[in-house]
């Protein structure tokens, strides 16, 4: 969240090290799904760096130079998807609660937990029972021009809990990968179980008239960051 909030105050390279700084923490096994969230927004981030898109995105010539090198490395290492009709992630702030994710695709089938792969070959991540998520639902190959429906459900929540709404963060992106790539983030407050709404209606681009971005294969990243001065250093090279 610290990152996005970088982005949008027009800070890309504070952004750039904040993403770093999350991908090198330790994080419990419970919470790994979240290292795959930020290495998917991390990845997206240096290609609007790298593309030099919208107003505030432009980098310091060297967070130009690193984010050049770090994007491809970044889909390679995390196994980030290159490309993707669809891309949704939801996350909350409440634990031992459980919220879910709904994909309702123009077939009418629905992609949740009890339907985790779709006959169009959407699928989700994974069902996160006991709080904060992520659910990540991910459509390789859309039908042009169908229109699918992003749902949330509170299923089970935290008893023990005061009497504090359930926050929820859904972010959609349209066109994973490609040029006319398009991002939407809406917030959502539910106080009741059970309770389920539509946060966004995605119809897909009818024909692609963007272009898909070019991705290599990598090993393992060869940079370190140094966060006080916001410049990047190749490891093992003394030169500045």
């Amino acid at each position: 969240q610290m990152a996005k909030g970088a982005q949008a105050a027009g800070l890309p390279d504070l952004a750039t090290i904040l993403f770093e700084v999350s991908l090198a923490g330790m994080w419990e096994e419970r919470f790994l799904d979240f290292k795959k969230v930020a290495a998917m927004l991390y990845a997206r981030h240096l290609h609007l760096v790298n593309a030099d898109a919208g107003v505030g995105l432009k980098s310091s010539k060297e967070g130009a130079i690193y984010a050049t090198e770090r994007e491809s490395e970044v889909r390679a290492w995390y196994e980030v998807p290159a490309r993707a009709s669809l891309v949704a992630i939801l996350t909350w702030n409440q634990d031992n609660t459980d919220v879910d994710l709904h994909i309702t695709e123009p077939s009418g089938e629905e992609c949740f937990y009890s339907n985790p792969r779709t006959e169009s070959g959407g699928y989700l991540s994974g069902d996160v029972t006991d709080g904060f998520g992520p659910e990540i639902y991910i459509l390789p190959n859309g039908k042009p021009g169908g229109m699918y429906d992003t749902d949330v459900e509170v299923f089970a929540e935290n008893p023990n809990r005061l009497s504090a709404p359930i926050k929820m963060l859904v972010e959609v992106v349209k066109d994973w990968g490609w040029s006319t790539e398009e991002y939407i983030s809406k917030t959502l407050v539910q106080k009741r179980e059970k309770d389920r709404d539509t946060v966004a209606v995605v119809k897909l681009s009818k024909e692609k008239k963007g272009s898909p971005l070019r991705v290599t294969s990598k090993g393992r990243p060869s940079y370190t960051t140094s966060p006080s001065q916001q410049r990047w250093i190749r490891t093992g090279d003394s030169s500045e």
